[in-house]
C-alpha cells in the first residue's frame, strides 16, 4: 500500500505564488527550500489519490496509481484508465506521481499541453524515453526521480522554457554537457538518491548557467573531483554539495559567490566535522 512521504507541517507557513500568476520566477521560499518542497498551505501537493473518481478536476493532481494492493488485472486496467484520461484534463497544470511511473503514464502526461509542473518520485527501469517532454511547451518545473534505464537526455536542449530542472539517479547519464545551453534555468538539481551516487564527468557544463539561484548536487561525484568551476554562478543563493569535495573548493565558493546564503559551503559545523573548514 502507498504511504504519503510528505514531511510534517513547517513551524511557519510558507507562501507560494498563485497558480497561473503572471510571474514565473522563483520566490525566496522556492530558493531556500527547493521548488518542490511540500507546503500544506496552499496544498502543494494536494492529497494523494489513486482512482479517477477521486479527482475533482482542479489544477493540481497527486497520483499513486501503481504499486497498489489490488489484483494485477485491476492494476493494469486502472493504469490504462489514467493513461486515457490524463491528456483530457484541460484544467490540470501540476501533477505529482508518488508511485512508480510507467512509460505509458509518462507519455500520457506529455500528451496534455497544459502541464506547467511535472514531478515523478521514481520510475526505476520503466522509463527509457523522455523525448515526448518536448511537447510540453508550457512546462516550467520538472523533477524526475530515480530513472535508471534512461541513457539520453538530449530533449533538455529543446526545453528553453524550463525554469526548474531536477534529475535524480539518472544512472546511465554521466555526460551532462546538454545542460550547458539551458541558461534560463533558475533552479537545477543533478543528484543521486539515498542508495545510489550520481556520477558525472564534470560540473563544468553547469558553470555556464549563470541565472541559477539554487543548485542541488546531493550524493553526486564528478570524475574531475572539483566544484571550482561553479565560481561563475554569481547569482547563486543556495548550493547543496557533498562534503567529499575538496576543502579548498568550499572555501573558494564562500569567497567567490556574493549572494550565497544557504547550503554546504556555509555549513561550518558539518564542514569542520568532515575536516573541510
Amino acid at each position: 500500500m502507498y504511504t504519503d512521504p510528505s514531511p510534517a507541517k513547517p513551524a511557519k507557513p510558507l507562501k507560494r505564488r498563485p497558480l497561473g500568476g503572471k510571474t514565473m520566477n522563483l520566490t525566496n521560499n522556492d530558493i531556500e527550500k527547493g521548488y518542490w518542497y511540500h507546503l500544506k498551505e496552499p496544498e502543494f501537493p494536494p492529497e494523494v489519490i489513486s482512482y479517477p473518481k477521486e479527482y475533482s478536476g482542479g489544477s493540481k493532481l497527486c497520483l499513486a496509481c501503481t504499486q497498489l494492493d489490488i489484483k494485477r488485472s485491476e492494476q493494469i486496467k486502472l493504469s490504462k484508465e489514467w493513461c486515457e484520461l490524463l491528456p483530457t484534463f484541460t484544467n490540470l497544470q501540476f501533477i505529482w506521481f508518488y508511485s512508480r511511473v510507467t512509460q505509458d503514464l509518462f507519455d500520457a502526461v506529455c500528451d496534455n499541453p497544459n502541464i506547467v509542473g511535472f514531478y515523478t518520485k521514481w520510475s526505476g527501469n520503466a522509463i527509457t524515453d523522455i523525448s515526448k517532454l518536448e511537447k510540453l511547451q508550457k512546462l516550467r518545473y520538472l523533477h524526475m526521480g530515480s530513472c535508471t534505464s534512461l541513457d539520453n537526455i538530449d530533449v533538455f536542449m529543446k526545453m528553453n522554457q524550463l525554469i526548474v530542472l531536477e534529475i535524480e539517479n539518472f544512472k546511465k547519464i554521466s555526460d551532462i554537457s546538454v545542460l550547458s545551453g539551458m541558461k534560463q534555468l533558475e533552479g537545477l538539481g543533478v543528484m543521486g538518491d539515498i542508495w545510489t551516487t550520481q556520477r558525472v564527468n564534470s560540473l563544468e557544463p553547469i558553470s555556464k548557467l549563470t541565472n541559477l539561484r539554487y543548485l542541488l548536487l546531493q550524493n553526486l561525484r564528478s570524475n574531475d573531483k572539483t566544484l571550482a568551476s561553479l565560481v561563475s554562478l554569481k547569482q547563486l543563493i543556495r548550493l547543496d554539495a557533498p562534503f567529499w569535495f575538496p576543502k579548498e573548493d568550499f572555501k573558494l565558493l564562500r569567497e567567490s559567490l556574493p549572494n550565497l546564503k544557504y547550503g554546504s559551503p556555509l555549513d561550518t559545523e558539518i564542514l569542520r566535522y568532515f575536516g573541510k573548514y
